[in-house]
């Protein structure tokens, strides 16, 4: 909030000192909070409440655990700058500019903020579907869940190679 408010970057900045060693903590913070989900989606696999549903369970546990994993490759891929070098892109122009409405992801090369944006999410997704699942036909409700699941991976894993081919998401 602070970088946005001053008009500077908080992801792959290291213009200053303070600005390394502020993203150094924001990405520390970042991974500890997504290993804890994972700890979370394990538990709650392993001992959820009784009168939780069947969907929900599998969604909220599923979800935390596969979309932990996956925002810790894809975010780890970028920070580590092994593609083309720290940062979101692959290849194209590196440059933020004629991005994607609404996300600003790049039309002209790869952007791994598109496999980490499916990852992410996948912790909020599939334990919502778990649960609408649970409301709307809970008989069918793992099923839905394992359907979900699988789908949402293979978002992620086919917006990597995509990226990490220099391929955009979209080309406008």
């Amino acid at each position: 909030m602070l970088q946005a408010a001053r008009g500077r970057p908080s992801h792959f900045n290291f213009a200053t000192d303070v600005e390394q060693i502020m993203y150094g903590v924001m990405g520390a913070g970042a991974v500890l909070l997504v290993a804890c989900a994972i700890l979370i989606g394990t538990s709650i696999l392993k001992g959820a409440r009784p009168e939780t549903g069947p969907g929900l369970r599998l969604g909220a546990g599923w979800g935390l655990i596969l979309g932990g994993i996956g925002t810790l490759i894809t975010a780890g891929v970028m920070s580590a700058g092994v593609m083309d070098a720290p940062g979101h892109r692959v290849g194209g122009i590196r440059s933020d500019a004629h991005g994607l409405p609404l996300t600003g992801w790049s039309t002209m090369g790869g952007d791994l903020r598109v496999p980490h944006f499916f990852a992410t999410h996948m912790m909020q997704a599939l334990p919502l579907l778990g649960l609408l699942a649970d409301r709307w036909t809970r008989r069918r409700a793992t099923r839905i869940v394992w359907i979900g699941a699988g789908l949402m991976s293979a978002a992620v894993v086919f917006t990597f190679v995509q990226a990490a081919s220099g391929l955009p998401l979209l080309r406008l």
